[in-house]
């Protein structure tokens, strides 16, 4: 008897992902990351410039209404900068790689025949993985460096389009651009990163989806 009970609720909540999950997303972009330095004393005392890195994600999203969509993604980013101090004695460089949660809302305020304009507000939490510093071509581990090694909130406004080739499958660009703030930091020193990013992505549909862009535009 117990067993037939699992084997309900495991169909059951087998069912309700899939009726949840109305299209899997995988993006593909590069990211360009400049670090915001303060010291103690609400100083920048070192001279930074960008690199560009991947960005990569996969998820899912799923239509509230003809206007809205939510969608939930697991991120993996690597950001970057490079440097030297107020002196130039010393060439700095910082490596990073963070894993992390985004949850946002897409609104499509205009669509015509297959393509459809989006404006997205999005965040989460994101996870120090791993990361170098390297001070004179001498590396140093990331871990356990305070500034670097705290969960980050970032917040990620994005505008993009989506072209649906079939009532399945999809395209996606977007531009988004991130602000990572540390969270849980005793330390005065404070290092905010920022991120822009170009993204490529796939939108594939389980069924033919009922909200398809092509379906409503023609």
């Amino acid at each position: 008897m117990k067993r037939r009970i699992y084997n309900y609720i495991f169909f059951t909540l087998l069912l309700s992902i899939e009726s949840i999950a109305q299209q899997f997303t995988v993006d593909i972009g590069r990211n360009t990351t400049s670090f915001d330095y303060t010291n103690s004393e609400g100083e920048s005392t070192l001279d930074l410039f960008s690199e560009n890195n991947f960005t990569y994600s996969v998820g899912y999203r799923k239509e509230l209404n003809r206007l809205f969509h939510y969608h939930a993604s697991l991120l993996l980013n690597k950001y970057s900068a490079f440097g030297s101090d107020q002196f130039n004695v010393n060439e700095l460089r910082w490596e990073s790689s963070y894993t992390g949660i985004q949850i946002g809302m897409d609104a499509e305020v205009f669509k015509k025949k297959g393509f459809s304009f989006f404006l997205r507000a999005a965040g989460g939490p994101q996870f120090f993985v791993k990361g170098t510093q390297s001070i004179n071509n001498e590396s140093f581990s990331l871990k356990k460096v305070e500034q670097f090694d705290k969960p980050r909130l970032f917040v990620s406004p994005a505008i993009g389009f989506n072209y649906c080739s079939d009532s399945r499958v999809g395209v996606s660009l977007k531009y988004s651009y991130s602000k990572g703030f540390p969270l849980g930091t005793t330390d005065n020193e404070k290092l905010i990163i920022n991120s822009s990013a170009f993204t490529i992505g796939l939108l594939w549909s389980l069924g033919d989806c009922d909200y398809c862009y092509i379906r409503n535009n023609r």
